[in-house]
């Protein structure tokens, strides 16, 4: 794939994205993007995914984009025992 082919297909990505979730679910997406793009991208294939099989009926607003982040960001909780 070279750079142009990698710029259309974000282009496409971001299109998709833009029309399945709100503007505010698309923002909180943007800026999910800067703190952790790890996780960002997941959401966004996971998102891409759903969308493909008919899954998503109407747009996702940014409580379930919320929901979805946390779920796909859990961490492991280190337990520290004190004797």
């Amino acid at each position: 794939m070279n750079d142009q082919e990698k710029a259309q297909l974000d282009e496409m990505k971001k299109s998709v994205l833009a029309k399945i979730l709100t503007p505010k679910a698309y923002e909180r997406l943007s800026r999910a993007r800067i703190g952790n793009p790890v996780v960002a991208e997941q959401v966004s294939m996971y998102l891409l995914q759903i969308n493909q099989t008919g899954k998503i009926g109407k747009r996702i607003n940014e409580e379930q984009l919320k929901e979805i982040l946390s779920v796909l960001s859990e961490k492991k909780k280190t337990k520290i025992k004190r004797k």
